[in-house]
This record gives C-alpha cells, structure tokens and sequence, in this order.
C-alpha cells in the first residue's frame, strides 16, 4: 500500500509556512493564533514573516521552508499561510519524492494550487481550504476553521458542507458523475498546464474557481486547459466561487464558463460554496467524490486521511 496522509486534529503538530506572498510580523501572529485556537501545535517556518518585495523571502528561502514542512519527520501536517503568488516555482522545485515517501495533509488555497496541483499528479490528496493569514484568500472565520479541521478527520461518505446563508449550488448541466476531485484556482491550473506540475485531469471531476479576472481571461485560461488536453475526459465540472470577475466586452464570466463547460457533455454543477469570498467550505482533493448535479451536492466518498496501517480516519 502506497503512503496515505494520516488525519490531523488537536495535538497534532502543524507546519505553518507562506510559499507565495509575504505577511508581516504581526499578521504571522496572528495566523499562529488561528491555527493554536483549533488545538494544533503550530510551528512557524523560519521565514514565515520575511520579505522580498511582495513574497515571503527569496525563492531559495520559501522553497526551504516548504521543503522542511513537507519532509520533516516531526511535522503531522503542512497549512498555507496565504495565497497571493509565488507558489508556481516553489512547487516544481520541491523534492517530490522524499515527499511521497512520507505525505502529510496540506492545506491552503488560491496561489496554493501550484501545490495541490503536484501533489495530485503524485496521487496524494490535499484539502482545498482557507488559510489563517487572509489576502486574496479568504478570512479566517470560526466556521470556515472549524469545517476545514473536520474535513482534515471526517471518514467518508459526507456532503461538502454548506456555509450558513449561502445560496444553493445550481446544476447547469444534470446527471451524476464519480471520480476523483482534483483542481482549484483556475489561473493557477492554466499555469500548470504542460509542466511537470499538471495534475491528472481525465476521469476526474474538475473543480474551479477564481478571483479578480476579467472574463476574457477566464476565457483564455479555460482555452489554455483544452487546448492542453485538460479539459478532455473529465467526468464532471464543480464550480466554485468566481469572485469580482467583471464582464469583458458585455461578456459576464457566466456565460463564458457555460460555453466552454457545457460543450463538454457532462455533468455540472456550479455555485458551489468553495473558493474566494464569503462562502469557504473545505474540499479534499485527490479522492474519489460523487458530483449530483440534481441533488445540487458533491459528496466525498473516499478517505482523504488514513490512520497507520491504511484505517480510514474515525
């Protein structure tokens, strides 16, 4: 049996790194703070609050201390500090098999994806959820938090949660599909596309979402993902949140992810609460899920986290 990430929960010792944009010191403390509130043993990389220009120390400086949380013996589990960019380059340079030899849950989103990205292409599951230093993405709630460290113990079958006062998911297109998730920030996944970073894609529900792009630029990278064979044999869509994208030449973002994904036969649902904004639920990914476009839900069917000896996580 290959290595399986194993569940985190209070007492478990947690690496908190920022791979793409700086914080500040007093923002590190505070995301320190965030994590400590949920019962975890934090322990901050060594350049979690550094600086160069906007990210979070030189790329040799983040790239050691994603290294050290992602190989560290006595790390239980690696939480993204925040998103922003810089990730990209980090990711492909991480010493993917040492990390496969011992995978620990990760967690982040937005510019993280680089990440989720090649954790996928190496079949370790990841969980798609907010980060405690805020940016572009996503606050730090109680709820958010909460349902993020459930996701990170919960055994499987569980419906991806929805937030309070969050409008339903919407099927665009109806049926049911099976399959493992894999995705996140669209941008980041155009980024990927034909590098040793692209996740598997083909029998997959593809999940996406994105903030702050014009729709001619979902657009194009919606085009980027087919022109790269992404698109292609994908069992299912999931969308998530597509935050302050305004409309390009009367285009809304709407209706361009409609053209590109309905064209593709199967099943869609969209408006799901994951990604940028107010609604932030956790979605694992790299496990198998089942997308129920007429019941509006995404269920988990497959254990993220196993306890040793390959126990789905209680």
């Amino acid at each position: 049996m290959r290595p399986w990430p194993g569940p985190l929960g209070p007492g478990a010792t947690v690496a908190l790194v920022a791979p793409a944009y700086a914080l500040g010191p007093d923002v590190a403390e505070e995301a320190q703070a965030g994590l400590a509130a949920l019962g975890l043993r934090v322990r901050p990389g060594r350049h979690l609050a550094s600086r160069d220009g906007p990210w979070a120390g030189t790329p040799a400086e983040r790239l050691a201390d994603l290294t050290w949380a992602l190989t560290a013996p006595d790390v239980d589990g690696v939480w993204a500090a925040r998103g922003g960019a810089g990730t990209l380059a980090v990711a492909a340079a991480l010493p993917w098999r040492r990390v496969a030899a011992r995978p620990r849950p990760v967690v982040g989103m937005s510019d993280i994806t680089a990440l989720h990205a090649g954790l996928a292409r190496w079949g370790i599951p990841s969980l798609h959820a907010p980060m405690p230093g805020g940016g572009a993405g996503g606050g730090w709630d109680a709820w958010a938090a909460g349902a993020a460290l459930a996701a990170l113990s919960s055994p499987p079958p569980w419906t991806v949660p929805q937030p309070p006062d969050a409008p339903p998911p919407e099927a665009w297109a109806g049926g049911r599909a099976e399959g493992p998730v894999v995705g996140g920030n669209l941008t980041l996944l155009a980024a990927c596309a034909g590098t040793a970073l692209e996740p598997p894609t083909r029998g997959a529900i593809l999940f996406l979402e994105e903030v702050g792009e014009a729709a001619y630029r979902v657009d194009r990278a919606l085009t980027q993902l087919a022109l790269a064979g992404m698109l292609s044999g994908v069992a299912g869509v999931a969308v998530g949140a597509f935050l302050r994208c305004p409309p390009s030449g009367g285009v809304d973002v709407e209706e361009v992810l409609r053209r590109h994904l309905l064209a593709l036969g199967v099943p869609v649902l969209a408006r799901l609460p994951v990604g940028h904004g107010e609604a932030r639920a956790p979605l694992p990914l790299g496990v198998r899920v089942r997308l129920d476009a007429e019941r509006g839900e995404l269920v988990v069917l497959e254990a993220a986290w196993r306890r040793p000896g390959g126990g789905a996580a209680a």
